[in-house]
């Protein structure tokens, strides 16, 4: 080895090239495709637009330079969509309309396509000269993935109301469903509704308006349930929901909805002065949003206002009733005093906890 490296030619060592400027001491091409959305549904029209572009500097790839200007005239691309199984479905020729390297389609996504996840993949063809011309390697195929999905109108409208805006462990949960046809009525009192309820996978009992086969009694599209929450050894998360299936002339539709579950202490209360700060005898708007632990608002919270005196915390006295007015939002007035301290203690929901108002 030492004798062949003595024989080398030192002169002769420039005209030596590393790999990676042998690979890039050309310009080197890839496409890129761009789709107008990522999610479609069927009917609608999918466009597409595919570039030749440097993969070093990111130039586009020069369509009209004497040398190459054959290339938008011969070079093809090709559009393969690739469905959810991996099968190959349709195949479409992309066209180059200004002759400037930049391939588009139009393609109106027929009704057999089913959702799920698709595949666009792009190849160039053109042949040997071609390939050559684009400096010694062929262009590498494209991917980009697309999302199709299936819309079907519902025949069939429903609405869950509860009577309380939160509850907590062992609570008695109440409340009323109306379902109506889209088309217009009310469903018929023979259709089958069946309702369930869970919380953290734990089945709720229910007691009032449901048979021992889950089934509602549904009277004018209207029905009334009630059901007891798990106890609290039971509740871990606090993620209940409650879900009724109906079936009506055929139509079979799901209804479901959360239900508003407050673990203790885990209700939120953002209390906000109207000034910005609360300064003792000096009478402020106070305003506040009650929401559950999942930022969902509490409708129907009520509490108090309470004067406590520093040195004697046996003597308080309730100087507001709070109640929320719209999306768990409401206010109250007060003026605070020298040497009391005040706390809203909430009525409902049950277990919310206390919070203390701040003076500077």
């Amino acid at each position: 080895n030492q004798n062949q490296n003595q024989n080398l030619n030192p002169n002769q060592s420039q005209n030596y090239k590393t790999g990676f400027e042998i690979l890039y001491s050309k310009p080197k091409y890839n496409l890129y495709i761009t789709t107008d959305r990522q999610v479609y549904q069927v009917n609608e029209p999918l466009y597409v637009s595919v570039t030749i572009l440097d993969i070093l500097t990111n130039t586009p790839y020069p369509c009209n330079s004497p040398e190459k200007t054959f290339i938008s005239h011969s070079l093809s691309l090709f559009a393969e969509i690739i469905g959810p199984n991996g099968d190959s479905l349709k195949r479409i020729q992309l066209e180059d309309p200004l002759g400037n390297c930049i391939f588009t389609t139009k393609w109106i996504i027929e009704p057999n396509f089913s959702g799920g996840e698709y595949k666009l993949k792009v190849e160039a063809r053109g042949g040997v000269a071609i390939v050559r011309r684009m400096d010694g390697l062929g262009i590498p195929p494209a991917t980009r993935k697309f999302e199709i999905q299936t819309y079907r109108e519902k025949k069939i409208k429903g609405e869950i109301e509860f009577y309380n805006s939160g509850y907590t462990f062992g609570d008695t949960v109440s409340g009323t469903v109306t379902i109506k046809r889209v088309e217009g009525g009310y469903i018929s009192d023979q259709s089958r509704v069946t309702i369930s309820a869970s919380v953290d996978g734990i089945e709720c009992l229910f007691l009032d308006g449901v048979n021992s086969n889950k089934q509602l009694d549904i009277k004018n599209g209207y029905g009334r349930f009630k059901f007891i929450l798990p106890k609290e050894q039971d509740i871990n998360n606090g993620d209940g929901i409650i879900s009724i299936i109906v079936e009506d002339q055929g139509v079979v539709e799901t209804i479901s909805k959360s239900i508003p579950i407050i673990l203790p202490g885990k209700g939120n209360l953002i209390i906000v002065p109207e000034s910005g700060k609360l300064f003792f005898n000096i009478p402020s708007f106070v305003y506040f949003h009650a929401t559950t632990d999942r930022n969902e608002p509490i409708e129907s919270f009520d509490g108090y206002l309470w004067e406590i005196e520093n040195n004697n915390e046996k003597k308080e006295t309730i100087i507001s009733t709070l109640s929320t007015k719209h999306e768990g939002r409401g206010k109250f007035y007060f003026i605070p005093k020298n040497n009391f301290k005040y706390e809203i203690r909430v009525k409902s929901p049950k277990n919310m906890g206390n919070f203390t108002v701040q003076i500077e």
